[in-house]
């Protein structure tokens, strides 16, 4: 089956459902990953028969994050095109016309986790867990999350989450905002549905603007992250990062 996007309609309240579907359990946003989701959203933005999304994964987590096989051995063009392509599907969901809703199961971490804080509503199984190990292969959060985190958590609480890159239990995410709703192993979905329905009644131009308004300056972060985040591919430090996951040891980092 492999990495795709798989896009099922839901029958009731105009909840429309965009599942994550990967043989592996992973979900990890491979590039293919991202544009199907990408396609995805701009149909979302686009339909007028549905006033709200569920982003949600078959597998058993939400998704581990980028593809790290691939990060270290990528020329320029592609990594640029990567790149874009993560800064199109940030704002795609933050500027999207429609109010999504993450449904979260297993591990959020990395791009995983920048995705859901991406949406506007989260909801959690309570033994969900949240990590964002960036800084662990020499590259800063992408996908907005330097943006999304501390408009969520505050920015003293973000800047412990980047920099120690440590596992979150879905209690303390809520505890702490990253989480709004918390829900029994194997429920986040049929919850976030439930939210999702509430929402989908709303006035749609009023939370369309609300949306644009709220996401305002994310555009120009995003430009920021992908020029920050090109020079940091580039460096010695990312390739060891990549490495010593790859080998599951500890990374040897020099600065450099």
């Amino acid at each position: 089956m492999g990495s795709e996007v798989a896009i099922v309609e839901t029958v009731s309240d105009g909840v429309l459902m965009i599942e994550l579907v990967d043989e592996t359990g992973r979900n990890a946003l491979t590039v293919p990953m991202r544009e199907q989701l990408l396609e995805a959203l701009h149909r979302l933005d686009a339909r007028t028969d549905v006033g709200a999304a569920v982003l949600s994964s078959r597998s058993k987590n939400f998704s581990v994050g980028g593809d790290i096989s691939t990060m270290g051995t990528q020329t320029p063009a592609p990594w640029r095109y990567r790149l874009q392509l993560t800064s199109n599907v940030a704002l795609a969901i933050a500027q999207n016309s429609k109010p999504v809703v993450a449904a979260v199961e297993g591990w959020a971490a990395g791009g995983g986790m920048s995705l859901a804080l991406l949406c506007d509503t989260i909801v959690a199984a309570e033994n969900a867990r949240f990590k964002a190990p960036f800084a662990d292969l020499g590259l800063i959060g992408d996908i907005g999350i330097l943006y999304t985190l501390p408009q969520r958590v505050g920015t003293a609480r973000a800047r412990q989450i980047m920099i120690y890159g440590e596992a979150i239990s879905a209690a303390d995410a809520k505890d702490w905002g990253l989480v709004d709703h918390l829900c029994a192993p194997g429920r986040a979905v049929e919850e976030a549905v439930r939210r999702a329905a509430i929402v989908a009644g709303k006035a749609p131009l009023a939370i369309r603007s609300m949306k644009a308004m709220l996401s305002a300056g994310l555009e120009s972060f995003l430009a920021r992250e992908r020029e920050v985040q090109e020079w940091l591919a580039n460096t010695e430090d990312h390739v060891e990062g990549q490495r010593a996951f790859m080998e599951k040891r500890p990374p040897a980092f020099k600065g450099k």
